[in-house]
């Protein structure tokens, strides 16, 4: 090869969202949440890629799931 082009490190993008004024904290470019993905700002949650590692796609669809069975009172929701 002449060429090798390697990517490493994923950061989700929580710049410019609107989280100034809100109790939603930042933490080296990652949305921190409890287990159940709920962020310090009620009714707020964050999945995938903001949410933290690791960044896969079938992780954030589950992280999905579990919000929306916790929003919708499901009591068989696993937390994280």
């Amino acid at each position: 090869f002449d060429r090798v082009i390697m990517a490493v490190g994923i950061v989700g993008n929580t710049e410019n969202i609107g989280l100034e004024n809100t109790k939603v904290k930042v933490d080296r470019g990652q949305i921190v949440t409890n287990e159940w993905l709920q962020t310090g700002e009620p009714g707020v949650y964050a999945i995938g890629d903001v949410a933290g590692a690791p960044w896969l796609a079938h992780k954030a669809s589950h992280e999905g799931v579990i919000c929306v069975e916790k929003i919708a009172g499901s009591k068989d929701v696993h937390p994280m």
